[in-house]
């Protein structure tokens, strides 16, 4: 997910902008942000740490000459929508409130 958002993030696009895109914006949008795309489009599928490392580049050439650019689009923008931070945003929220650092000094007494 580290290296989709950063190959996502080198582009600037916002994800509005690839919504709804017609078939002249998406060519103009693949002359100048196309590697990083497909770069981190490939690097999603892959979802793997040797894998993204060792085939990235060949998987984001393959779909740069075989896919069509809205299709790359879509791909991002599901991969946007559906990859996002919310798992690790939940997990990070509930560490906070777990308090790690307090003293934990056992169960209160209870009487009969």
């Amino acid at each position: 997910m580290y290296r989709v958002s950063a190959y996502y993030l080198s582009t600037g696009l916002k994800d509005h902008k690839l919504e709804d895109t017609s078939t002249e914006e998406a060519l103009a949008l693949m002359s100048v942000h196309g590697k990083s795309l497909t770069r981190a489009v490939a690097c999603a599928l892959l979802n793997g740490y040797w894998s993204g490392k060792l085939f990235t580049r060949p998987l984001a050439w393959y779909l740069r000459w075989h896919c069509k650019p809205a299709e790359l689009f879509a791909l991002t923008t599901a991969i946007l929508i559906y990859g996002g931070t919310a798992d690790f945003m939940n997990t990070t929220r509930s560490v906070r409130r777990m308090k790690l650092t307090t003293p934990n000094l056992g169960q209160n007494n209870q009487g009969s």
